[in-house]
């Protein structure tokens, strides 16, 4: 299928055809490095990737996913039939749509299961064991359809893989988002003051980057203000800002599904023990980028970075120094399944043009609360800081 534009300025496609035929091609090509035959992939991510499939839900129970042969590099999409107009926006060769009634799951795995029928017999197919999309007890289903026709094996990451290293058009969306989300934090000092609640300035925040051109971030927006502070991962609340607070503000800009994380700490006056701490903290992401070498692995990052922590005296407060891959994402997570400490990777990644990663120095002390989050992007040239929203603490 091809793009087509609209009267409205939209898109069928967010990428165009070419794209999306060396997507696939380079698909092909990890798949027979693996001597797989096939793969069906159903990660939302990587749905989107491949296609441009877009959607606010992924049913469990729904098979929906894209067969790639690598023999042909055809590519069919399977869906069921009350997602019809939205599969209509998508790239492939074929669309298959499966009654949806009374349940997905029998008519889809039947509808895909008949298509792998038609592989050349023992042939083998990946299948994404890691998809947060469709249910373990779904491809059990489809394995007993299959019978002994094919052989399955587990190709998780395959596609993840290469969505690590962007090309020039993913870059550009990386750009775009980074762009959405300074000029949203540009914007928020304008609004943050006593008596407006957690969960306001959450929506507000979302409401700037929509207006400036932004989409919904895959996980919440973190704001979290006086005794929150410390709570790692905490929803915004209805707690009203008081004079005197400190706020830690944390979210994705997005554009296309690609993320780019920034988080920024404000205060409601001034606070010199943070604005300190985070002075003697911001210049690391600056040496970091300064020393970065492409090829090395990712973890050559995370090295440096402790290293400086540990020269500026800092260990003891860090909760946490690190990073993970940012690109894709849909609920109920932003997060790239390789870190900058190699030891929770997959398998282990380099610092490559076109790699996106967030960059986190975390400081936890009980009366000087200070962190900040950057996105990085490696490019032919080297390693850069994608935000230009100071580090510093905001004071309101």
């Amino acid at each position: 299928m091809s793009t087509t534009e609209r009267s409205d300025g939209s898109t069928a496609l967010p990428f165009t055809p070419d794209e999306y035929r060396g997507r696939i091609a380079k698909l092909c090509e990890a798949l027979a490095e693996r001597s797989l035959d096939a793969i069906y992939v159903t990660d939302p991510a990587n749905l989107y990737y491949l296609t441009g499939y877009n959607s606010f839900w992924f049913d469990v129970r729904n098979a929906t996913g894209v067969l790639v042969r690598v023999s042909t590099q055809e590519v069919t999409l399977f869906d069921s039939s009350d997602q019809g107009a939205r599969a209509e926006l998508c790239f492939y060769d074929e669309l298959v749509l499966y009654d949806a009634e009374p349940h997905p799951h029998p008519a889809g795995t039947k509808a895909i299961s008949a298509h792998l029928g038609q592989l050349p017999g023992q042939s083998r197919i990946g299948i994404e064991r890691w998809s947060r999309t469709p249910g373990t007890p779904l491809l059990e289903m489809l394995a007993e359809e299959c019978g002994r026709t094919v052989c399955f094996s587990d190709a998780s990451y395959v596609v993840d893989r290469l969505r690590l290293y962007k090309s020039a058009a993913e870059v550009e969306c990386v750009r775009q988002a980074s762009a959405v989300v300074d000029a949203a934090y540009g914007d928020l000092a304008k609004i943050i003051a006593p008596g407006v609640t957690e969960i306001e300035l959450a929506a507000e925040l979302n409401l700037l980057m929509a207006r400036h051109g932004g989409e919904p971030p895959a996980l919440d927006l973190s704001v979290r203000s006086g005794p929150h502070l410390g709570l790692p991962h905490f929803r915004p609340t209805h707690r009203r800002l008081q004079p005197g607070d400190l706020i830690k503000v944390g979210t994705c800009g997005v554009a296309k599904r690609y993320h780019v994380f920034i988080s920024r700490m404000f205060s409601l006056g001034e606070n010199p023990e943070v604005a300190n701490l985070l002075d003697r903290t911001s210049h690391i992401a600056d040496a970091v980028v300064a020393g970065a070498a492409l090829g090395a692995p990712v973890s050559h990052l995370k090295e440096m970075t402790d290293r400086l922590v540990d020269d500026e005296g800092l260990r003891s407060l860090v909760w946490w120094v690190g990073g993970y891959a940012l690109g894709i994402a849909f609920p109920p997570d932003w997060t790239g399944h390789v870190f900058l400490s190699e030891e929770e990777s997959v398998e282990p990644a380099e610092l490559r043009p076109g790699y996106v990663t967030s960059y986190e120095v975390l400081m936890y002390d009980p009366d000087t609360p200070a962190a900040y989050i950057e996105t990085l992007l490696a490019t032919c040239e080297g390693v850069e800081v994608l935000s230009k929203v100071p580090r510093t603490l905001q004071v309101i």
